[in-house]
């Protein structure tokens, strides 16, 4: 999904270097910062959520489990990230239909 959004608001990847977690999160980072709409508190969910992930399928041992209040506060923080990503991704929200549209 991350590569997918920043290929369609034209961000640069140099794909010499190939696409990690980390530069994807960068450049998603720089675009959330430069779009008005995306509220503050949700421009850190891609790197917040990847690490919930990645404790609950590599760690081992007493830090191996996600609290399900943790988990329940990331969906709902989630939710909220792909409502304000689909309306910004409406069709009267993207220069082919809309050509005053300014991202």
């Amino acid at each position: 999904m991350q590569p997918a959004i920043l290929e369609d608001r034209g961000s640069l990847i140099d794909r010499k270097k190939g696409v990690s977690h980390k530069s994807i999160n960068i450049q998603f980072a720089t675009l959330c910062r430069s779009e008005p709409k995306i509220p503050q508190e949700l421009h850190s969910i891609l790197p917040q959520t990847y690490d919930l992930k990645r404790i609950a399928d590599y760690e081992l041992g007493a830090n191996s489990k996600v609290p399900l209040e943790r988990a329940q506060q990331a969906i709902g923080r989630v939710s909220r990230f792909v409502d304000c990503i689909r309306g910004l991704l409406k069709p009267e929200n993207t220069p082919s239909k809309n050509p005053n549209f300014t991202p």
